[in-house]
């Protein structure tokens, strides 16, 4: 229901008037959501008798651990924990996630500045876009997309190029033609190895290709790897801020 300044009712008061409120051209713009799709031809099966082996999201089956179930009701009757915590997450966190950082992929990161504690990383990266992209501006997304890849940039009133990530050479050049032809060029350039949905992978010198594309055409590189600590030990990925990328790139932010 809406009201309308030019009517009255014989109080006097605004009229109430039936109205449809409409959402916004970017929340129109949106894909449909791949997940609730699956969902929905599941539970159209199972409610017809059919027996559905869920092969969707992957929610995790088992619970967590006692001792982590333990820590967090040993936090949650410490009266301390009910405050606000920084915007930036609470500094100790932030410290040991800077140490697994090192420990596991030898990059020293400052807590201080460069680590922020997100409620998950589709909800950072939803954020970082909003923060980057408007209207007019373009993202170069990874093809096959992780939906929020996709969804992020739209909320953000942005456009989208999708790139094939089968082929990294064929990518980096790709990239490239794109900069090239495109005025302005695009924004961001989004990576994401392991690749989610595809798995793909690529060796470092991908990055060092990466980071000099950036530098050439001025566009922000954003690296999402929700998926290296799920590789096995022998086979583990690189990651964007490794050697020699992280001096390529603190020269660059300095300019």
């Amino acid at each position: 229901m809406s009201t309308s300044g030019n009517e009255q009712s014989d109080s006097g008061l605004p009229a109430e008037v039936s109205a449809s409120v409409g959402v916004s051209d970017r929340v129109r713009r949106l894909p449909p959501y791949l997940f609730a799709e699956i969902n929905r031809l599941m539970y159209a099966k199972r409610r017809a008798g059919d027996d559905v082996i869920d092969l969707g999201m992957g929610n995790p089956s088992d619970p967590p651990q006692d001792v982590v179930i333990e820590k967090l009701a040993e936090a949650a009757r410490d009266p301390k924990s009910h405050g606000y915590a920084e915007s930036q997450g609470v500094l100790s966190l932030r410290r040991e996630v800077a140490s697994k950082y090192f420990k596991n992929f030898g990059v020293r990161l400052d807590p201080e500045k460069e680590v922020v504690v997100c409620l998950g990383s589709k909800e950072g990266f939803s954020h970082m876009c909003l923060a980057l992209l408007g209207p007019g501006d373009t993202a170069i997304v990874p093809a096959p997309s992780y939906p929020a890849h996709l969804y992020a940039v739209a909320l953000a009133a942005a456009n989208a190029i999708l790139l094939e990530v089968a082929d990294a050479e064929r990518l980096l050049a790709n990239i490239d033609y794109t900069c090239r032809h495109m005025v302005p060029v695009p924004k961001v350039l989004i990576v994401n190895y392991p690749h989610n949905p595809s798995t793909t992978t690529v060796d470092p010198e991908f990055y060092v290709e990466i980071v000099k594309l950036a530098k050439r055409y001025g566009f922000l590189v954003i690296s999402t790897w929700p998926m290296p600590m799920s590789c096995l030990a022998t086979t583990r990925r690189p990651v964007f801020w490794q050697p020699p990328v992280r001096s390529m790139s603190a020269s660059s932010s300095r300019r």
